[in-house]
């Protein structure tokens, strides 16, 4: 038996989906059919997966409550292998798989706090830097169309029509708001989360601020920013937006395509 196959054979059996005959010669627990012995192995890792979910999205678990989250989870896991080495990155997709969950669909704000939870997790993990410098962009001022802008590492940009940093907030262990929660009329909320030194914040935008965060992001330069601003019907009033962006944290160096 080569260790291809055995491997394969293995992740196959994980998903249910072929013989365990090959398992006797591998499994070796006393009185345990090979079935049952990886029925034991299978429900370690599952729980190990499930516990790393509940971390990640510990407001989603407080908003749907422990019997749900776990057959939700249950769901997920079940389409969504975990074939991770990084168990910072499994769970990634989550946010997506609750869109698509039936049972979820009453409360439709939970796949952006989804979404709000992982762009978090990820923040958490986000190098340390230092503050912009502003010596070297003077360097580069002749060449001033050219000079990309670059967001902190794993930032993330969010917009929802749902208010997901209020809910966030309150349902945090520290929270001791007994204000009650009304959800607001259509309206959309631009956020960014990102990590600065050694704290992670989520900062509410104006539209004017997520729409330029948003094209920095892209890769683009000054130039085509600006070009990209004229042809919009809200154009962009960069000589004010950029230095508060810069000055807030949320731009923190740049490239100078020559």
């Amino acid at each position: 038996m080569s260790l291809r196959y055995l491997q394969n054979a293995f992740i196959n059996r994980f998903e249910n989906s072929m013989d365990t005959t090959f398992l006797d010669e591998i499994m070796t627990i006393p009185n345990l059919s090979s079935s049952d012995q990886f029925t034991i192995y299978k429900h370690g890792i599952q729980s190990r997966f499930e516990k790393v979910l509940t971390i990640t999205y510990p407001v989603c678990h407080k908003l749907v409550g422990d019997h749900f989250f776990h057959f939700m989870v249950d769901h997920y896991i079940s389409e969504h292998a975990p074939y991770y080495f990084d168990l910072n990155a499994y769970g990634n997709h989550f946010s997506t798989f609750i869109t698509s969950f039936a049972p979820a669909s009453t409360l439709p704000y939970l796949s952006d706090v989804a979404k709000l939870e992982w762009a978090w997790h990820i923040a958490l993990t986000a190098p340390m830097y230092s503050s912009f410098d502003f010596e070297k962009l003077s360097r580069h001022i002749d060449h001033g169309e050219n000079i990309v802008f670059l967001l902190p590492t794993h930032s993330t940009l969010l917009s929802s029509s749902y208010p997901i940093h209020r809910i966030w907030e309150l349902n945090q262990l520290d929270n001791i708001s007994d204000t009650p929660f009304v959800l607001p009329e259509a309206s959309t909320f631009f956020l960014f989360v990102w990590r600065y030194l050694d704290c992670s914040h989520i900062s509410v935008l104006s539209q004017a601020e997520w729409k330029l965060l948003s094209l920095i992001q892209q890769g683009l330069t000054l130039k085509e920013i600006n070009s990209t601003s004229d042809q919009s019907s809200n154009s962009l009033s960069l000589e004010k937006l950029l230095p508060e962006l810069i000055h807030n944290g949320y731009i923190f160096d740049f490239n100078c395509r020559i």
